[in-house]
């Protein structure tokens, strides 16, 4: 918190996510802004090189919550948020 009892908005970062090769999409709740909680994504243990290689999970606090599976899963862009870009 800083001195007028706010909370500091640091280290936030913009991050643009690809994954390739999606399967076995669940989408539920899709509306008009989607905001995420969490996301998982955990190894899927395939033994098939064709098979799917991770499992994601879009935990919501409002809209979208969603499932799926992927080949790959590749960072394409981080950009550092300023604190003020972030206050609404």
């Amino acid at each position: 918190m800083d001195s007028t009892g706010h909370y500091v908005l640091k280290n936030h970062t913009l991050v643009t996510l690809r994954f390739s090769d999606v399967r076995e999409l669940k989408l539920e709740g899709f509306n008009h802004q989607n905001a995420i909680f969490g996301l998982t994504i955990q190894p899927n243990g395939a033994n098939n090189p064709t098979d799917p290689k991770f499992h994601i999970e879009l935990d919501p606090t409002f809209g979208v919550d969603a499932t799926f599976d992927c080949a790959s899963v590749e960072i394409v862009d981080v950009i550092p948020m300023a604190a003020a870009a972030l206050e609404v």
